[in-house]
């Protein structure tokens, strides 16, 4: 009985451990972010606003990975366990450095630096909606591209 008490002890305490770094970085995010934007609203730096906003939600994956990263050595977790979860957070670094790669790419090269839909470009509708596109002529009708 006390081997496997000891055991369910050693996870609990390892979840305890993985859900308090989860729950920090959450609560880490929820304020970084609270004052990058105050300071760029503060500022009128719409710049600033615009990549608080972009970078939102992937910091809502980086910031617990990252945590998760520099628990896992803390948390008392087995050692079949411990590799698979090592190599699970090592993949989940490599797409978090994609996702913000891809993160400065797209905010480097929208033409605007805000969001608002006012500075926009709209597309305006073509003049003959019923006739189909030049490119989808040879395509049958419930062809995507084809639909008016």
């Amino acid at each position: 009985m006390h081997v496997a008490w000891g055991d369910t002890r050693s996870w609990l305490v390892a979840g305890l451990v993985a859900g308090g770094a989860i729950l920090l970085s959450l609560i880490a995010h929820r304020i970084v972010f609270y004052f990058a934007d105050r300071f760029s609203r503060k500022k009128q730096a719409r710049v600033g606003q615009s990549f608080v906003r972009r970078a939102w939600k992937p910091g809502l994956f980086v910031f617990p990975l990252m945590a998760l990263v520099m628990a896992l050595p803390a948390a008392p977790f087995p050692t079949n366990v411990r590799v698979i979860l090592q190599r699970v957070l090592g993949l989940g670094v490599i797409a978090a450095i994609g996702w913000t790669v891809v993160l400065l790419v797209e905010f480097s090269a929208t033409p605007s630096t805000t969001d608002t839909p006012s500075t926009s470009r709209t597309i305006s509708p073509p003049a003959e909606l019923g006739r189909r596109p030049r490119c989808c002529t040879a395509l049958p009708s419930w062809w995507l591209c084809c639909s008016p």
